[in-house]
């Protein structure tokens, strides 16, 4: 399935004139230069939103692996991977 999310790095911005509150933005290019992820977050919602992009890709290809590496746990290990994949795809 296609992945169907901003793609790009996500970084954190501090909202301008607001206490602590975050945006979430990509440098993916739109009108204003940037595409707004998340709006009005606090700082550490902000850092894992932002992450999102670089843990998807890492769970991606973790189970992209799975049939060359073995596991103690097995199976459920890929199950698991493959659950958050369609969960970030909005298969769920």
């Amino acid at each position: 399935m296609e992945e169907k999310f901003t793609p790009g790095k996500w970084r954190v911005v501090k909202q301008h004139g607001a206490f602590a509150l975050f945006d979430v933005v990509s440098d993916v290019c739109s009108e204003t230069g940037k595409t707004i992820v998340a709006r009005g977050c606090t700082r550490y919602d902000a850092r894992l939103i932002a992450a999102a992009p670089e843990m998807y890709e890492f769970v991606r290809s973790f189970a992209n692996w799975k049939t060359l590496i073995e596991f103690a746990n097995g199976d459920e290990v890929f199950d698991e991977a493959c659950q958050i994949l369609k969960k970030a795809r909005g298969e769920r």
